[in-house]
């Protein structure tokens, strides 16, 4: 079984919150796979991603990094 992985941008108390940081990546790094993934009522994760092999997400790691974001996480999802 192939691997997957998301890169973990940040957690939010709003979704309104989420959506500001996904509009901002996806125009100013121009990256088109940012996701908002509601984990509960008040708890929405931003992420780019899915990735079955751990080099493909580096240029969108680096991408996202020189915007300031630096408390990135790659995830493991199976």
């Amino acid at each position: 079984k192939k691997n997957n992985y998301i890169i973990n941008i940040g957690e939010y108390y709003y979704l309104d919150n989420a959506k500001i940081v996904k509009n901002r990546i996806t125009n100013e790094a121009n990256l088109s796979n940012i996701k908002i993934k509601k984990l509960s009522e008040n708890k929405f994760r931003v992420y780019a991603g899915t990735y079955s092999l751990f080099n493909a997400m580096k240029d969108t790691y680096f991408a996202i990094s020189k915007l300031g974001f630096e408390q990135l996480d790659v995830i493991l999802i199976n």
